[in-house]
C-alpha cells in the first residue's frame, strides 16, 4: 500500500507518492504553467490572468522544493491531480516517521 504524505501550496494539495518506482523517476516537470493556469480556473473558478500567477507562484514553490532536495519533479495524475515526486533524502525522512 503507497505511503502518502501530503501539503498545501497556495491553497491546492499536493500528494507525495512515497512508493514512486521505475516509470516515475524519470519525471522532472510535467505538469507546465499552462496546465496548472488550466485546473486553477476550472477547480477554483478564477480568471485567466489570476490563474497565471498562482500558476507562476506554485512553480516557484515547487523549483524553490527542488532546489531544496524536498522534491525531484511534479506531474498530473490520472485523475487530474497534481502529484509531487519527492526525493530520495524526503522518502528517507518519511520512513523514519514511522
Amino acid at each position: 500500500m503507497a505511503q502518502i504524505a501530503t501539503i498545501l501550496l497556495k491553497g491546492i494539495f499536493f500528494i507525495f507518492l512515497t512508493n514512486c518506482g521505475g516509470f516515475m523517476s524519470n519525471i522532472i516537470e510535467s505538469a507546465t504553467i499552462d496546465d496548472i493556469a488550466l485546473y486553477l480556473q476550472r477547480e477554483d473558478g478564477i480568471d485567466v490572468k489570476a490563474s497565471y500567477q498562482q500558476a507562476q507562484s506554485v512553480i516557484d514553490g515547487f523549483n524553490d522544493m527542488a532546489s531544496k532536495g524536498i522534491i525531484k519533479g511534479w506531474y498530473f495524475n490520472d485523475q487530474g491531480h497534481l502529484e509531487l515526486l519527492p526525493s530520495d533524502n524526503a522518502l528517507r525522512i518519511i520512513a523514519n516517521q514511522k
